[in-house]
């Protein structure tokens, strides 16, 4: 589980359909992804909150999927919602940092 914070709280796992090595969760520290099962993990940065926004200390276990599976939503209390396009995916994931 290279990439997450172990001292994080861990609320909302999900299963991309397309492709179920891809997993999203939503963390006290923010939004992660995985494409290989959970091996590595990366903060979404692709319209969700940036990493040193205070927003992302307030996640709750509020994540879903569009129906057609393109865009992740994040429910954050007196932030709102914010969406992700997901077919950024892979792109966050080559700017992730290896481990």
């Amino acid at each position: 589980m290279a990439g997450l914070d172990p001292r994080s709280e861990f609320y909302t796992l999900l299963i991309y359909p397309p492709d179920h090595d891809t997993l999203l969760l939503s963390t006290s520290l923010g939004v992660y992804a995985s494409l290989d099962a959970g091996e590595r993990w990366w903060p979404m940065d692709s319209g969700l909150p940036a990493t040193d926004n205070q927003v992302r200390d307030n996640v709750a276990d509020n994540l879903a999927l569009s129906a057609d599976s393109r865009h992740l939503y994040l429910g954050l209390v007196r932030h709102g919602v914010w969406r992700a396009d997901l077919a950024a995916l892979a792109e966050d994931a080559n700017r992730a940092p290896s481990s």
